[in-house]
């Protein structure tokens, strides 16, 4: 399984919590492994100030964010949820 590799950390890559909570309830996760990119909707926090916050934790967790990379998967993971959120309120 993926918990067989220790220190391995699990990132959400979307809106919710799902696969996140699922994570969090195997015994051999723990609790700071597992972390959303986005924040769930009920959660009042800015995105961009979420995001950031969470490239913060994965640099504790990993001690070396590819901070280059990561502003690139941010800006496509925002393009994405914009695109999403333009579609909503069309219907």
């Amino acid at each position: 399984t993926l918990s067989a590799r220790p220190g391995r950390v699990y990132l959400e890559g979307g809106p919710g919590n799902t696969l996140s909570a699922l994570a969090r309830m195997h015994p051999d996760v723990a609790q700071g492994q597992v972390l959303a990119s986005l924040r769930h909707a009920d959660q009042d926090a800015a995105d961009d100030a979420f995001f950031f916050g969470v490239i913060h934790k994965l640099n504790e967790v990993v001690l070396a964010a590819d901070l280059p990379r990561l502003a690139a998967i941010y800006r496509g993971v925002m393009e994405r949820l914009l695109l999403v959120q333009a579609a909503d309120k069309a219907d």
